[in-house]
């Protein structure tokens, strides 16, 4: 006795998968283009802020403690004002990033260098 092939008959999933897919990519789209505006915007205040070091103030220095500060760190700003920017192994500090002031680190050009969402979904489309 063979097994004989069995007729596979499209219920619909593949368009509503199809459908879900295209969703996904616009909200994908439109994420990314959210990203990329609010990205630019704090890297016109970096460069603003490097540009002016001359008229460098507590402030001042404290947004860019808080842009370079690295994603384990815990930025906390307390009632009065005042940061601490706490490092992933419970140590406190002023901030700074990873073992300097921070001043010479400057954002990434490219705010979707840790991307692969387009390739993912293409490695999804050819499935």
């Amino acid at each position: 006795m063979s097994a004989k092939p069995v007729a596979h008959k499209d219920t619909g999933d593949t368009s509503k998968l199809q459908s879900e897919l295209q969703d996904l990519r616009m909200n994908m789209d439109t994420v990314e283009k959210e990203r990329d505006f609010y990205f630019g915007k704090l890297r016109d205040i970096e460069m603003l802020l490097q540009a002016n070091e001359s008229k460098k103030t507590p402030l001042t220095e404290n947004i860019l403690k808080i842009l370079y500060a690295s994603e384990e760190e815990k930025v906390l700003i307390d009632e009065g004002g005042n940061l601490t920017i706490t490092s992933a192994n419970g140590g406190a500090g002023t901030g700074g990033g990873a073992g300097g002031t921070g001043h010479e680190q400057m954002l990434s050009e490219d705010p979707a260098a840790a991307g692969g969402d387009e390739e993912m979904l293409e490695a999804c489309d050819d499935q």
